[in-house]
């Protein structure tokens, strides 16, 4: 488990887990229907996507992230629809 304080760790967390399963970055920007631009930026400085904002909001209140391994799950691929393009 990895507890998430900025969104650079995110970012980094987010990375490391893809490439760890042999995933390209144009291989989660089709999974999660975003441009490979945008995983370009959010994995090097995930605040340009504003998950800056959304990490301090969580903390605000007295959360906390943990990002906890699991396998993909194709069934989520393009959740996120092509909101994320940057």
């Amino acid at each position: 488990m990895v507890r998430i304080a900025t969104a650079q760790e995110l970012g980094r967390t987010v990375r490391d887990a893809r490439i760890a399963i042999g995933m390209t970055q144009q291989q989660l920007a089709e999974r999660v229907g975003a441009s490979l631009r945008w995983v370009t930026k959010f994995e090097a400085d995930a605040s340009t996507s504003h998950t800056d904002k959304v990490i301090a909001a969580v903390h605000a209140v007295g959360l906390v992230i943990d990002v906890v391994g699991s396998e993909p799950d194709p069934r989520r691929a393009g959740i996120f629809g092509r909101a994320f393009d940057g």
